[in-house]
């Protein structure tokens, strides 16, 4: 998980499968203009969510709640913990001069691909409040309709 089949193509790794959307059925809005810095930053922010991010809280998630207790690593997640919350530094530091998301006022592709460890870090108690803009930011993604719809 996550996998998706798109007519004869199987594609599993969430950033492999939103890259093939967003070739194939169109950027939506979701990237900024070819050229720019701000495409680059949207890159920057989309692959930090995945090789940062995600792999860190992951890291946690295995060994705290889905391997069996016996086979659980508890300096991972100490480990994890600390390189997650340094990861989550970063974006609160982003995020403080209030903009709603990464690129500014509008959702993109890099809020995607960050967003999802950030919630997960919410619900499994792991993003803590003093990262008030991560935290702000993770609660305005987690609330967008289609959020709600994909973890429902």
């Amino acid at each position: 998980i996550p996998v998706i089949e798109d007519d004869d193509l199987v594609l599993f790794e969430s950033g492999a499968i939103l890259q093939h959307l967003l070739e194939r059925h169109g950027e939506h809005g979701l990237l900024p203009a070819l050229g720019t810095a701000e495409r680059s930053r949207a890159w920057q922010w989309f692959h930090f969510g995945e090789a940062s991010l995600a792999r860190h809280i992951s890291d946690i998630v295995r060994n705290r709640i889905t391997k069996p207790e016996s086979e659980r690593i508890e300096a991972i997640v100490v480990e994890g913990r600390e390189r997650f919350r340094e990861c989550v530094a970063v974006i609160d530091r982003e995020l403080a001069d209030g903009r709603p998301y990464l690129l500014g006022d509008h959702f993109s592709v890099a809020d995607i691909m960050v967003g999802y460890p950030l919630i997960l870090g919410r619900a499994i108690k792991e993003l803590p409040d003093e990262y008030a803009h991560a935290v702000a930011y993770a609660r305005r993604l987690r609330a967008r309709p289609a959020c709600t719809r994909a973890i429902a």
